[in-house]
């Protein structure tokens, strides 16, 4: 199962820390994947979820290709790495493709065997987590233990 950290997050929301290139290294090195938020302005990379706030290199990215889940969150973004990295682009949809094929569902999503369960701790629905392909969430580490 695909345990990905939320933004960075592996134990609760750290806003301040999400999306920053040492935040996503630490979940990397806790052994988790990481889904972040990128931005394309200017023919430049930026993490951040509301915003483009912080300047990444395209090499940070190659060098994490496997462990990073790209939420492009615009247009040019998706465009620019939808055939290099695993990616995807959603708001508001109850499920989204990724560049390679995953089924990165929604808050609240049905969920199956081929389904990234994105933020169970928020679903009002029972037994997130317990039947899907990975977990995306804020709290991974919890979630690490209580399906192990």
């Amino acid at each position: 199962m695909k345990l990905i950290a939320h933004r960075g997050n592996t134990n609760g929301p750290v806003k301040h820390k999400e999306n920053t290139i040492d935040y996503i290294l630490e979940a990397i090195n806790a052994g988790f994947d990481c889904e972040i938020d990128i931005w394309k302005i200017d023919n430049q990379l930026y993490l951040g979820h509301d915003n483009p706030e912080h300047l990444v290199n395209y090499s940070f990215l190659q060098k994490y290709n496997d462990k990073l889940w790209v939420h492009c969150k615009n247009v040019q973004a998706l465009s620019f790495l939808k055939d290099k990295f695993n990616c995807f682009y959603h708001n508001y949809d109850t499920y989204t493709l990724t560049s390679r094929g995953y089924i990165w569902g929604n808050i609240n999503s049905d969920i199956d065997e081929n389904i990234i369960d994105v933020m169970p701790e928020l679903s009002t629905k029972q037994n997130r987590g317990k039947v899907c392909m990975g977990i995306c969430s804020d709290y991974i580490i919890q979630t690490k233990n209580s399906i192990v």
